[in-house]
């Protein structure tokens, strides 16, 4: 069963950088760790259970990871996952629907502790871009993973993910199939979980435009609740779009 997002994954240049940039705008910022190839790590948690993974490449020339091309783009949000409580099971289900996707696939960190950590993901086999989400579920207990407690709690009153927009070319297209992954009516707004993931096709000129002409579909922007309501300066954050209404 898939219980909404997990996590949202951003980009960044430098990671230590990065993590004293959220840390200004008040979030509380927790180191993540390494992974086996390629990349490193800090999270950003909520209190409904999704969170920002802010990812950085250790291994800059290793350029068979998926998100190789993102490195030094700019644009912030890249990638998102969704979470499942029994990955075996969703491809199964999602593939009865119609949608491709490859795995279980095992994933591997190592927390700055010297916790080893373990999970599984899913990938969409034959869609261009990131307007589909990746799959995962714990091998190893998510509260090692996924920060939690204080950990979760941000001096700026951030609870949690509302909205994550995508943009496509073709809205129609894209939302029918992310509804077949997650067992819902298609629509331009789709409520996974708690979060809702919302369906643009941008303006021509538009920044959102850019980034689809460039790096094809995928999350352009997210949408936060909490206390109180602020936007952010993309440039302030390796080009992310966020912002939080207040609820």
């Amino acid at each position: 069963m898939i219980t909404g997002i997990d996590h949202i994954v951003i980009m960044v240049s430098d990671l230590e950088r990065a993590a004293s940039q959220w840390g200004n705008l008040g979030f509380t910022v927790i180191p993540g760790g390494k992974h086996p190839r390629g990349t490193h790590n800090a999270l950003i948690a909520f209190q409904d259970h999704s969170y920002l993974e802010l990812i950085a490449f250790w291994e800059p020339d290793y350029d068979a990871h998926k998100w190789h091309r993102f490195q030094n783009s700019g644009i912030g949000l890249i990638d998102h996952a969704l979470a499942s409580s029994d990955l075996p099971q969703e491809v199964e289900d999602i593939s009865g629907r119609g949608v491709v996707y490859d795995g279980p696939h095992a994933g591997a960190r190592s927390r700055l502790d010297g916790v080893e950590l373990s999970w599984r993901t899913a990938q969409p086999a034959d869609i261009e871009g990131h307007a589909l989400p990746f799959i995962i579920d714990d091998v190893s207990p998510r509260e090692l993973r996924v920060p939690s407690g204080g950990d979760a709690e941000h001096a700026n009153g951030v609870l949690g993910v509302d909205t994550l927009q995508i943009v496509v070319s073709d809205v129609a297209s894209a939302s029918a199939s992310y509804a077949s992954v997650v067992g819902a009516e298609a629509s331009a707004a789709i409520s996974v979980g708690p979060h809702i993931i919302e369906f643009q096709k941008p303006e021509s000129g538009s920044n959102a435009d850019a980034r689809l002409r460039d790096y094809g579909a995928g999350p352009f922007r997210v949408r936060f609740y909490g206390s109180t309501a602020f936007d952010v300066d993309p440039a302030e954050v390796d080009g992310a779009r966020i912002s939080c209404i207040s609820r």
